[in-house]
Parts: C-alpha cells; sequence; structure tokens
C-alpha cells in the first residue's frame, strides 16, 4: 500500500480529516523550504549558518518537529533568496467586512507591507 492510498484511508475520519487541514499550513512552510533549500543544493548546515541558526533547528523543522517562530522562518526564507509572505484568507464569505486591502481573497500581502 502507498501513502496516497494511506492518506485516502486515514482522511475518511472526520476527526483526522479535521486535524490534517489544520496542520496543512504549517506543513506547506515547510514543503516550500525544503524545496528551495534542495533547488539550491544547499546543505541544512550551510542554510542554518546563513539563517544564523543551528543544522538540528533546520533538521528539526525540515522534520515538522519544531514550532518555527516567525522571526527564525523570515532569517531562513531570506537565506534562501526568499521574501516571506504572510496572509489571511477568510473561511466563509460571510467574513468581516473588506479589510484595509480590498476585499477577501486579496489580503495576502508582503511582510514588508504590514505596519
Amino acid at each position: 500500500m502507498d501513502w496516497k492510498e494511506v492518506r485516502r484511508r486515514l482522511l475518511r475520519d472526520p476527526e483526522v480529516r479535521t486535524y490534517y487541514h489544520q496542520l496543512a499550513p504549517h506543513y506547506n512552510v515547510v514543503h516550500e523550504l525544503v524545496t528551495r533549500r534542495k533547488a539550491l543544493n544547499m546543505t541544512q548546515a550551510r542554510l542554518a549558518a546563513l539563517a544564523g541558526t543551528t543544522q538540528s533547528m533546520v533538521a528539526r523543522v525540515e522534520a515538522g518537529e519544531s514550532n518555527i517562530t516567525l522571526r527564525t522562518l523570515e532569517r531562513m526564507a531570506q537565506a534562501l533568496g526568499c521574501t516571506l509572505v504572510i496572509g489571511l484568507e477568510p473561511k466563509s464569505v460571510d467574513g468581516p467586512e473588506q479589510g484595509r486591502w480590498g476585499a477577501p481573497g486579496s489580503w495576502t500581502r508582503h511582510i514588508d507591507d504590514l505596519e
């Protein structure tokens, strides 16, 4: 049985599915970090040195075992030649009125735009 089949079976359980979707943003960021680091042929040790952290911290982040701070995430993104982007997406159309950046769906902005 491959991973896709295991995942499909596990996600049949509503409780597992809810928890899985709650963790998705964290694992999406981790996936992007690992993919970018590997695309640059960069070791965890090199990323750690550039980001001012340790190789063991990079390994824990990449394994999903660390609750990374925004500051550390920002330093890692910069070390990978990226800009950290943070955003909010309304859960429903019945959410709050338009924010300062316009209609829902347009709320994602670069961290540099946040004041």
